[in-house]
């Protein structure tokens, strides 16, 4: 064996020589190609230039760029991108932070809560009415246009073209042939996929807003033979000849510059509002920017509608004046460009001013503004968003002032905050403690793309699930040292909230609303494996009948077990925090919010459906089946007098270990009879005759004046042997209590069928299930039935193996099988929540692995010291089977 000590002085320096060549060797073996070389391996690579319809996927995993394709992808998938495809040519890029010097305020969110204030961002725009003034548009934390947190950075970027399947074949933008490098130039200017959707889809990302079709379709045009040249416009208002910002009016055709719009810090638009004011003297609505006109849309907006909006008939209105949309080049952004560029990239950072951080209306933000800067005011004057946050609250769901360890690795990856998202990252680390949701988009990424074309990945919920999933697994994102720590779901947020416009916006969400989006997704688009399954349980719900002590079984699905918590008065001992002391806060146990949510409720203005009396009925709530993982809501949220949404100021004790059995469920018992499911009798008859009753006997002693009900049981008693014998039945007992009733054994006819009628309709050549069949769809009798059997047996869908027709108006319907076990459960995470609404505020999440708890805090991990698991919101707990768990009383 080699040893420093066998090795002698000079063996030991030749072992560090070659260590140093083999470590420049390895750096890239591009750098060694000759330039013959290069130029022989990039006459082997298939590329082209993107084209303005193209779409470049740059903005997340973004670490290969196909030359191709242009689809981004990270090391692992590249490659298996390469042997799909054969494509080799990719362009790689390389952002690395630069650290700026920081400031004398303490930045790092995880161990300070100084941040929240020392360093407060708002996004800005321009109010149309004054350009002169700001209005605040954002209120969002750790995000550009939010709270600014962590240290400040610059990006520096670094490019190159790989030549797969050699990774380190890394050639500098510098070696390549003029075409090539033109074409990367092109793929790094780009501004990527997500911008361009936004763009093209008319949606304000900060308000979920989709511009609409202006109500001016047929907008009247003048005939005044004026004609817009292609290029050298100017504003037509005498005086100004702005040759930029201009709006053609589509009544008249005049040419009028915009209104001056905030463009960065110190940077204004030119514009005198010309073209606004030109509408208030002739009222003539619709204008376009010139310069923004492309073959498919340009940026239009009505005056009168006072918004951005579509013109289905821009083309029409624009030939009218000489202007051929086919024809026409992109000069200049467009106002919805102009935002997103606002919100990104202005910041207003603050000053200790913002100590206090407790919000209570628009004119104390103006206050804190002042301090700041004497005309600063103006940013908050239409201010519509306004959060209440309690500093002690922040400061005990962050674990601020503890000196808090980061951790990295697999499991442990951060979800970088790309716009009031931590809803979306707080859920997605809750749903890696669930073995069925690791397993299914996880561990069996790769195929969800392997029947999926590549760039139809890019728009497949399951893909970009997965992708998340296997990102935030795998530890290549959660580095210590590392420049490329932490997720961006950019992509993720925008295919999981596709078709709600709230949850596709950037404003805050409701985290518990969120959880019941995502399941809703993933059931729709697993065919096979159904990991909410894990999750899902069924919902148990008795009505007892005061009038009759009949009771109703209903079940619901579930995926959210949701508890109200009751307010109570303050408990005399205060909750502390790590610093100081917070006000005394109550505190509700977790028994008190079971015996809320599963006790008894009773229900005064209940008709009994069997004597049509008005004598209530006792409602209760119970847990049919327990799932493997329990997700449990506590509803601190509810509405204030004044029908705003208020938070409750409530601690609740939720234990480490529960035990659920008390609020077990257990169907309809032996001794017990059931109820109808009918709100009333007459819902029950319907005033017709059921199988089995003469239709024109019952027609006949209704006619005489007698009730459905009583000719019914008239008839039934009687055994159908004709209305002379029903009428003298009913002379007879007209004076009974219940003659008026629908007699016992007809309830279960209203929805069933005859075993009379049955036979003769199966002596006439069809089966027992069309007999039945077609009794139930019509309902008035044999005969009609024999008809419809004749004309309409075709329609009868096919009869299902060991399937029964239910008794609709005795069955207890229970919904589709469910995992069920013990009702012992353990703690393994929660949500919390700091602010006065869930749509506003934060949300952090508390995880358990393997006996530790970390704090994930966006794209910040930490080892916890002090689980705040009285302030939580959502709480996570896996089945377990200690027996010593002791039930809790509801």
């Amino acid at each position: 064996m080699l040893t420093r000590k066998s090795l002698g002085k000079i063996g030991e320096n030749l072992l560090v020589e070659m260590a140093e060549i083999c470590e420049t060797s390895s750096s890239s073996s591009a750098d060694r190609w000759s330039e013959m070389d290069v130029a022989s391996k990039i006459c082997s690579l298939t590329y082209r230039p993107p084209t303005l319809g193209d779409k470049i996927f740059k903005d997340e995993c973004g670490l290969y760029v196909c030359l191709e394709g242009f689809s981004g992808f990270c090391t692992d998938h590249a490659m298996g991108y390469y042997k799909r495809t054969a494509r080799k040519g990719f362009l790689w890029c390389k952002q690395v932070k630069k650290m700026l010097p920081e400031t004398e305020e303490p930045q790092d969110k995880v161990t300070k809560i100084d941040d929240v204030y020392a360093s407060f961002t708002l996004s800005v725009s321009m109010n149309s009415k004054c350009f002169d003034e700001l209005c605040l548009l954002q209120l969002a934390i750790g995000v550009e246009g939010g709270f600014n947190s962590g240290p400040k950075y610059e990006i520096e970027s670094e490019y190159a073209v790989v030549l797969f399947p050699d990774f380190d074949a890394k050639v500098p933008l510098s070696r390549l042939t003029p075409k090539l490098t033109e074409v990367c130039h092109k793929i790094i200017e780009n501004e990527g996929v997500q911008r361009q959707e936004i763009i093209e889809e008319g949606i304000n990302v900060w308000e979920g807003e989709a511009r609409v079709n202006t109500k001016h379709l047929n907008l009247e045009q003048m005939d005044n033979g004026k004609r817009i040249p292609p290029w050298g416009w100017k504003c037509e208002e005498e005086g100004c000849e702005l040759k930029e910002n201009l709006w053609l009016n589509l009544t008249d055709g005049a040419v009028m510059c915009g209104r001056s719009q905030y463009i960065q810090e110190g940077v204004m638009s030119k514009g005198r509002n010309h073209a606004r004011l030109h509408f208030d003297l002739t009222g003539y609505p619709l204008v376009v920017k010139l310069g923004t006109i492309t073959k498919d849309d340009a940026d239009v907006f009505s005056y009168d509608e006072d918004e951005s909006v579509r013109d289905p008939n821009l083309k029409k209105h624009l030939i009218h004046f000489g202007i051929d949309m086919d024809k026409t080049e992109k000069t200049e952004k467009s106002t919805l460009e102009m935002e997103l560029d606002l919100n990104q990239n202005f910041l207003l950072v603050g000053s200790p001013w913002f100590t206090p951080l407790i919000f209570v209306g628009v004119s104390m933000l103006s206050r804190l503004a002042l301090k700041a800067s004497e005309d600063a005011s103006c940013l908050f004057r239409h201010c519509s968003v306004v959060a209440v946050v309690i500093p002690w609250e922040w400061e005990m769901c962050q674990e601020d002032g503890a000196n808090l360890e980061l951790v990295y690795g697999p499991g442990l990856t951060g979800i970088i905050n790309i716009g009031s998202s931590c809803y979306i990252s707080a859920t997605l680390q809750m749903l890696l403690q669930i073995p069925d949701f690791v397993q299914a988009y996880g561990i069996e990424c790769e195929k969800h793309f392997l029947n999926v074309a590549i760039l139809d990945s890019h728009y497949d919920f399951n893909c970009q699930t997965a992708k998340v999933f296997s990102s935030l697994l795998s530890g290549e994102f959660s580095q210590k040292d590392s420049d490329c720590n932490g997720i961006k779901p950019v992509q993720f947020r925008k295919i999981a909230s596709r078709g709600n416009a709230e949850f596709s916006s950037t404003r805050q969400q409701d985290v518990d609303e969120y959880i019941r989006l995502l399941f809703d997704r993933i059931d729709e688009f697993m065919k096979k494996s159904k990991p909410v399954d894990a999750v899902r349980f069924k919902l148990e719900q008795r009505l007892e009948d005061k009038a009759t002590n009949r009771v109703r079984y209903s079940y619901t699905e579930e995926v959210v077990l949701s508890l109200n918590v009751p307010e109570k008065s303050a408990s005399e001992q205060p909750v502390k925090t790590l610093e100081t002391e917070a006000p005394i806060r109550p505190t509700v146990s977790f028994a008190e919010c079971l015996s809320a949510t599963f006790g008894k409720q009773h229900i005064d203005d209940f008709r009994s459906p069997i004597t049509d009396e008005v004598k209530g009925a006792i409602e209760q709530y119970s847990i049919a089946t327990f799932p493997d993982y329990l997700i449990i809501q506590l509803k601190k949220f509810t509405l204030a007098e004044d029908y705003s949404v208020k938070k409750l100021d409530v601690n609740v004790e939720m234990p480490d270990e529960i035990n659920l059995g008390a609020v077990r469920g257990y169907g309809k018992q032996p001794e017990e009879m059931l109820l109808p499911h009918a709100s009333s009798k007459s819902e029950l008859t319907l005033g017709r005759p059921l199988p089995g009753i003469d239709p024109d006997v019952f027609e006949k002693l209704c006619k005489s004046g007698i009730t459905p009900e009583a000719a019914r049981r008239a008839i039934h008693i009687t055994k159908n042997t004709g209305f002379d014998a029903a009428l003298d039945w009913y002379m007879r007992s007209v004076g009974d209590r219940d003659i008026n009733e629908e007699h016992p054994d007809l309830w279960s006819k209203a929805s069933d069928v005859d075993g009379i009628a049955i036979e003769q309709l199966t002596n006439l050549g069809f089966s027992v299930y069309q007999a039945r069949y077609a009794l139930q769809k019509v309902n008035t009798g044999i005969n009609d039935a024999a008809d419809w059997l004749f004309s309409n047996v075709d329609t009868i869908p096919p009869e299902k193996k060991d399937e029964e027709i239910k008794d609709y108006f005795f069955s207890v319907e229970v919904p589709k099988e469910c995992r069920d076990g013990k009702e012992h459960y353990r703690l393994i995470g929660f949500i919390s929540h700091m602010g006065s609404s869930p749509l506003s505020g934060h949300y952090v999440a508390h995880m358990k692995k393997d006996s530790k708890w970390y704090l994930f805090n966006d794209e910040k991990v930490a080892l916890s010291q002090n689980p705040p698991t009285l302030l939580g919101y959502v709480y996570l707990y896996e089945r377990c089977c200690d027996p010593e768990v002791t039930p809790c009383d509801d």
